[in-house]
Parts: C-alpha cells; structure tokens; sequence
C-alpha cells in the first residue's frame, strides 16, 4: 500500500514539476503568463513558485513512503 502511495504521489509530483517549471520557463522567457482579472494582474511568478514548491513536498513524501520499509 505504501509503495503504491509512493509511486502515486512521484507521479504527481513529476506533474507538478512540469507544469510550474513550464510556467516559470515562459514566464523567465518573457511570455505574458501572468493571471488578469480586469486591470489588475498578478505576476505568474505568484502561481509557478507555490506549484513547485508542492511538488517538491509531495516528491519528498513519496520518496519517503518507497523508502519505508
């Protein structure tokens, strides 16, 4: 169960990892990746940084349930 845990939660992460580290590639790129709502926008450095970060968390737990025995 924990191994399957494990694996689920690496495969999220690996998710995770490509969509912020794509956003942030286009963001550092110059795209206009940032999120508007009328004349207000928020930088999308806001969005891919929290999304990293998440993924490295949920990688680190699931590396840590494939290693527990």
């Amino acid at each position: 169960m924990r191994r399957g845990s494990g694996a689920l939660l690496l495969v999220v992460a690996g998710l995770g990892v490509a969509i912020g580290g794509l956003w942030a590639f286009m963001k550092a790129a110059g795209a206009e990746v940032d999120i508007c709502s009328g004349p207000e926008c928020a930088s999308g450095w806001y969005f891919a940084g929290p999304i990293l970060v998440g993924a490295v968390v949920v990688g680190l737990i699931g590396i840590a349930l494939l290693r527990a025995r």
